[in-house]
């Protein structure tokens, strides 16, 4: 018989049972719709403005730079305070800006670099927001529903997509550019009522990490972390690529097309409905492929349809490769994503994540102005034509980029039953003070050496992805066999939270190196602190 459950969790609307799911997926639509009424928007008005192909492609790149440059910090912060209230923040923040350009174009005040700088802010709320939203989707769902969560934003936004643009081409034709901007601005409102009326589970309470602190330790994570590492070089391969359409779609509709911002809003449509039917198809183009073969296939698709949009003369076989890029375009962000966040536990979740977010965005951003750029000196087919041969190229080398396989005991924490317990402290401590130093004394036979040290350089990527600014492993010169694990932590505050942090995949490796231990009890352990506070 069936499972039904597992059934439900494989149906493309399965999240959509979940009340506050719901919710924040519906205000996710709405903000979404606005964002593309914006997008649309700010790229037809710098078309009047100053319509050189590097000055229109900076607003792509307006867009997608803040995002590069703050992920960091807001993934940290996201991390560290109290999720929620940074997303209605940084939401607010956003609405705030957009209501001030609207103001201004209404008032004809607003120039080129006046809507670069509008751009810039707006994508700098964007920036904040991202990490934090990445990291709660897994809050509000199953974990088994994660995936199709995942699909059902992206269907969300590119839904918004389908029809936004269309309606922002009828509004720029019909009252203006402010117009757009104005409605950006309401389309907040909805997801910080969705997100202002959540209640998160005790458990995702944020660490009390300072700040400083807590982005050294998201970087020693995805550091030590090589399957993370390939995930993130995989995206950048794609999307340095697949960001051409968004430099040259403008121009290309205005000086190729020759056509006006009705036809510009409905090639963005055409790439939402692909987007919505990507995302309808998510659950079965699993079952199909691996998730790498499935990004290398996109590669492949969004390069054709690049070609298509360039090399085409019409505006349905330009409508055809949009479509077509909408497909690839969510399936592949939703399969890069979904191993994003399978992969990660939940107090380092919101900066991994904004690294990754880093990858692609520097990638799309990087991309965009490349091809802005290529586009001034080549020309818009010649630059899209080399965007999509290299974007061949991309896929096949990504293959060799294995993305990492989701460990569902990666991301859970060990629990206390350690085969090596992390020594106690006898008395307390500020939690300012520091370093801590650790050692951890090891006696095995010579026949299991080899073993033993390269099961220990897993352990060293341990260590510093839980929190470990140094680790070192050392041969004990006056005993046969012995060796000496020492690492250390910045502050005593630390400690607790690297015990903590231990998955039960950790728990496991330590349990197999403590195995090789051929002493007469436990391996002997030793916990230092330094005297002052840490300074460092």
């Amino acid at each position: 018989m069936p499972d039904d459950s597992a059934a439900a969790s494989s149906s493309a609307f399965a999240p959509l049972r979940n009340p506050i799911f719901r919710v924040v997926w519906i205000g996710n639509a709405v903000a979404g719709l606005g964002t593309w009424l914006q997008n649309t928007g700010a790229g037809w008005l710098m078309t009047d403005l100053a319509p050189e192909p590097a000055m229109v492609a900076a607003v792509q790149a307006a867009t997608t730079l803040p995002i590069f440059l703050l992920a960091l910090p807001a993934g940290a912060l996201a991390d560290i305070i109290d999720r929620r209230l940074f997303l209605i923040v940084s939401l607010a923040v956003q609405g705030a800006a957009a209501l001030a350009l609207a103001a201004l174009t209404l008032a004809g005040l607003t120039g080129a670099w006046t809507l670069l700088l509008f751009t810039f802010l707006i994508g700098a709320g964007n920036a904040m927001t991202m990490p934090a939203w990445a990291a709660v989707t897994p809050e509000l769902v199953r974990r088994e529903e994660v995936p199709q969560a995942v699909a059902l934003h992206g269907m969300a936004f590119n839904g918004s997509r389908a029809i936004g643009p269309a309606i922002g081409g009828v509004v720029l034709a019909t009252v203006g550019a402010w117009a757009c901007f104005a409605a950006n601005a309401v389309s907040y409102l909805p997801l910080i009522g969705a997100f202002a009326s959540w209640k998160p589970e005790a458990g995702n309470a944020p660490s009390r990490e300072r700040f400083l602190s807590a982005i050294k330790a998201g970087l020693r994570y995805v550091g030590s972390t090589p399957g993370f590492q390939r995930l993130m070089l995989r995206t950048a391969l794609l999307f340095a690529f697949a960001s051409a359409p968004w430099a040259f779609l403008p121009l290309i509709v205005r000086e190729k097309l020759l056509r006006g911002p009705e036809t510009f809003g409905l090639l963005l449509g055409a790439m939402g409905a692909g987007a919505v039917l990507g995302g309808l198809a998510m659950p079965r183009l699993r079952k199909l492929l691996p998730p790498d073969r499935l990004v290398a296939l996109g590669g492949v698709l969004a390069s054709a349809a690049i070609l298509a949009l360039g090399l085409g003369a019409h505006p349905l076989i330009a409508a055809a490769g949009m479509f077509t890029f909408g497909i690839v375009w969510i399936t592949t962000i939703a399969t890069l994503q979904v191993a994003a966040q399978l992969s990660l536990p939940a107090w380092v979740r919101a900066r991994a994540l904004s690294l990754y977010q880093m990858a692609f965005f520097g990638s799309l951003t990087g991309g965009t102005l490349l091809w802005g750029w290529a586009g001034e000196v080549w020309g818009i087919v010649p630059a899209m034509t080399a965007a999509a041969v290299g974007g061949v190229a991309a896929a096949g080398l990504g293959l060799r980029v294995r993305l990492p396989t989701p460990d569902p005991s990666a991301a859970l924490p060990a629990g206390p039953a350690l085969a090596v317990p992390l020594p106690q402290a006898s008395h307390p401590a500020a939690p300012e003070r520091g370093p801590v130093v650790v050692t951890i004394r090891y006696l095995v036979p010579k026949e299991k050496t080899r073993s033993f040290l390269t099961l220990m350089e897993e352990v060293a990527r341990c260590r510093r992805r839980d929190g470990a600014f140094a680790w070192r492993i050392l041969e004990d010169m006056q005993a046969d066999g012995a060796w000496l694990e020492m690492f250390g932590l910045e502050r005593w505050g630390d400690y607790p939270r690297h015990a903590a942090r231990i998955t039960a995949a950790e728990a496991t490796l330590l349990a197999r190196v403590a195995s090789l231990h051929q002493g007469d009890g436990p391996p002997e352990t030793h916990l230092y602190l330094a005297p002052t506070e840490w300074r460092g």
